[in-house]
C-alpha cells in the first residue's frame, strides 16, 4: 500500500510538472495556474490549522519571518514600477516556497519524515528522467540550445520547463544521493545510492547548463571542507569522480561537452580562456545591470525597476533581452536597495537555522545544500520555487520534535 501510494503521488507530481509549458487559451500557462492554486491550497491550510497550533511551546525558524517579508516586498514594489505585475507575480513565486516551509512548521514532522522527504525528492527526480532518456517521451520544455555548437538537438531538460531548472535540480540531487551514501549504515542502501548517484551525474551533465556543474561542485567542495575525517571522504570524491569521468568518456561526445565548458562555438573556435566567453557573456550582462543600477533615479535604486523594465533597458545597452545572471545584482535593480537588504535578511535567516541543526550530519548536509544554492544565485539566479522546496526540510530540522536520526 505504502509503495502503491508513493507511485501515484509521484505519477501525479511527474504530470503537473510536465504539462507546465502548456498554455491554456490564449495566456495562462499551466505552471502558473497550478502554482496559483497552491498557494492558495497552502495559505488556506495554514489558517485553518493556526488556531489549533500551540505557537508558544517551541520555537519557530528565523527563516519564517524573514522569508515571508523577501515574498510580500515586491508587492508594495508594485506602486512604483511601470509593469505592476511583476511584483505580483514574483511575490506568488516566492510564497510558494515560503508557505510550505509554514505549513511544515504547523504539521510538526520529524527529522526522519522531513530526511525521507529529501530522500524521495532524489528518487523522484531520477525516476522523472528515465521516461525521456528512453525517447518513450518528448519534453516540452526547452533544453539548451546546442545548434551553436554544431548539434541540431537540444540538451537534457525532461519535466522541467527549462535548462538551467533541469540542473539545478539534477545537481541538488546528485548531491543529496552522495551525502545521504556517505552517512548512510546500510550496505544495500549504499549499492542504491551509487546507481542515482552516477545516474543522476550523467543525466545533469547532458543539460550542458554549466551553473549546474557549478552548484554540484561548491556543494560537494564545502562538504568535504566541513567534515572532520576529510581524508576518508576525498577517497569517495576520487572514486566517484573517477567512474564519472568513465561514463563521460564512453557516453557522451566530450569534444561537445568541452566546447560548452569553454564557450566555444561553430562561430568561433578560438583555444584562449577567455573569461566573458567561459560564462557565456555573463559579465557583459552583470555589467550592463550595475549601469542601469547607476543610471536610475534616487526612488528607482532604492525600490527597483521591475523585471520587465531591467530586460527593456538590458535590450538597449547589449542588444539582448535578458536579466543580469547573477542574482545579487539582479535582486538590487529589479528590486532595489530595500529589496537586496531583504534578500541578504532571507539568506542570513535561512543559514541561521541550518547552522541550528544538532545533529552534525545533517548540519553539514545543510551547509553543502546551501552553499549550492548561493553558487546558483552567484552564477545564474532566477526564481525556481518547485527546486527550493528542497531547503525546507534543513531550515526546519532544528525545531523537528527530537527523534531518533537514522541515516539508514
Amino acid at each position: 500500500m505504502k509503495y502503491l501510494k508513493l507511485t501515484i503521488i509521484f505519477a501525479l507530481i511527474f504530470a503537473i510538472f510536465y504539462f507546465e509549458p502548456i498554455t491554456i487559451g490564449e495566456a495562462i500557462k499551466f505552471s502558473h495556474l497550478w502554482k496559483t492554486l497552491f498557494v492558495a491550497i497552502m495559505a488556506l491550510l495554514i489558517v485553518i490549522n493556526l488556531p489549533f497550533v500551540r505557537t508558544h511551546e517551541r520555537p519557530k525558524p528565523y527563516t519564517l519571518f524573514a522569508g515571508y517579508c523577501y515574498a510580500l516586498y515586491p508587492l508594495l514594489m508594485c506602486f512604483f514600477i511601470a509593469q505592476p505585475f511583476d511584483g505580483i507575480f514574483l511575490t506568488f513565486q516566492r510564497l510558494f516556497y515560503v508557505l510550505f516551509i509554514h505549513y511544515l512548521v504547523i504539521r510538526n514532522y520529524s527529522n526522519e519524515q522531513l530526511t525521507r522527504f529529501l530522500l524521495y525528492s532524489v528518487i523522484f527526480v531520477a525516476l522523472s528522467t528515465l521516461p525521456f532518456q528512453l525517447n518513450l517521451l518528448t519534453p516540452l520544455g526547452k533544453g539548451y540550445d546546442l545548434s551553436i555548437l554544431g548539434v541540431f538537438e537540444p540538451g537534457f531538460v525532461g519535466v522541467f520547463q527549462n535548462a538551467h531548472s533541469a540542473s539545478l535540480a539534477l545537481s541538488l540531487c546528485a548531491l543529496l544521493a552522495i551525502l545521504l551514501f556517505i552517512q548512510s549504515k546500510s550496505k544495500r542502501l549504499k549499492i542504491s545510492y551509487v546507481v542515482l548517484i552516477i545516474y543522476l551525474l550523467f543525466v545533469l551533465i547532458t543539460t550542458y547548463a554549466r551553473a549546474g556543474f557549478a552548484v554540484f561542485i561548491m556543494g560537494l567542495f564545502c562538504y568535504g571542507m566541513l567534515s572532520r575525517t576529510f581524508k576518508k571522504r576525498i577517497k569517495f570524491i576520487i572514486v566517484a569522480s573517477a567512474v564519472t569521468l568513465l561514463l563521460i568518456y564512453n557516453l557522451i561526445d566530450t569534444n561537445l561537452l568541452m566546447n560548452r565548458v569553454l564557450g566555444r562555438t561553430i562561430y568561433s573556435q578560438d583555444t584562449s580562456v577567455n573569461i566573458d566567453r567561459l560564462g557565456s557573456g555573463r559579465l557583459t550582462f552583470a555589467s550592463a545591470a550595475i549601469e542601469i543600477y547607476i543610471e536610475a533615479t534616487p526612488l528607482e535604486s532604492l525600490v527597483g525597476i521591475g523585471e520587465t523594465e531591467l530586460r527593456n533597458r538590458m535590450y538597449r545597452k547589449t542588444g539582448m533581452a535578458v536579466f543580469a545572471h547573477n542574482g545579487f545584482i539582479n535582486e538590487i535593480v529589479v528590486n532595489g536597495l530595500l529589496g537586496f537588504l531583504i534578500m541578504l535578511f532571507f539568506l542570513r535567516n535561512v543559514f541561521r537555522d541550518i547552522q541550528s541543526i544538532q545533529e552534525p550530519a545533517l548540519k553539514m548536509m545543510g551547509l553543502s545544500i546551501y552553499a549550492g544554492f548561493l553558487t546558483f544565485i552567484l552564477f545564474q539566479g532566477g526564481e525556481f520555487p518547485t527546486t527550493y522546496l528542497l531547503l525546507a526540510p534543513f531550515i526546519l530540522f532544528a525545531y523537528a520534535p527530537q527523534s531518533n536520526y537514522k541515516t539508514s
